[in-house]
């Protein structure tokens, strides 16, 4: 099992497990930039606001990633099927 690794976000320390150090960081320094972002945006919240509003922002940026890959799979599929159903005619259906 990997040791705990310490990050920072928002200000407060955290031990996670399960990842490597290099990996920990860059998730922490991700976080951190989209609450920077954040704070700049809603300069009057909470902490605990600006924390919300930074996991909705990444869980936006999430779901339309996920869409996008959703999209791309399906028109690479469509894709696919079309060129095979093509090469298909040409070498073994034209004898039929």
């Amino acid at each position: 099992m990997k040791k705990p690794v310490g990050i920072e976000i928002g200000g407060q320390r955290y031990q996670v497990k399960g990842t490597d150090e290099a990996h920990a960081r860059r998730l922490a320094s991700f976080v951190n930039e989209r609450l920077r972002e954040v704070q700049k945006q809603a300069k009057n919240a909470s902490t605990q606001q600006h924390l919300v509003l930074t996991m909705l922002n990444i869980a936006d940026e999430f779901f339309g990633a996920d869409a996008r890959r959703r999209a791309l799979e399906e028109a690479t599929r469509d894709t696919l099927q079309r060129v095979l159903a093509e090469l298909d005619e040409r070498i073994g259906g034209g004898s039929g």
